[in-house]
């Protein structure tokens, strides 16, 4: 049994919430980015897709600003590399 999904309930449910403390909402946008880039292939598009537009929003928030790029930047930086190691490969 995968524990992907049982990790992406429990940071999904923190990062979509808006009225928890500062810091906890840090730390769940740099879970998500981790957890998408680490499990990218097991989470559907739609879960995917629902992080992506929570961190889009947060990008919006002065607070959450900073790190809400670092978890995009490191998304996009293992898809890259991920994509590279593959052609590679082939």
């Amino acid at each position: 049994m995968s524990l992907v999904k049982p990790f992406y309930t429990a940071v999904y449910g923190k990062l979509s919430k808006v009225d928890i403390d500062q810091e906890v909402k840090k730390r769940s946008i740099i879970a998500a980015a981790d957890l998408v880039s680490v499990s990218n292939s097991v989470l559907s598009p739609e879960e995917i897709a629902k992080v992506i537009q929570v961190l889009t929003e947060r990008l919006k928030q002065d607070l959450t600003r900073e790190a809400a790029l670092k978890a995009i930047t490191y998304i996009v930086q293992n898809e890259t590399s991920s994509s590279y190691q593959t052609s590679k490969t082939e």
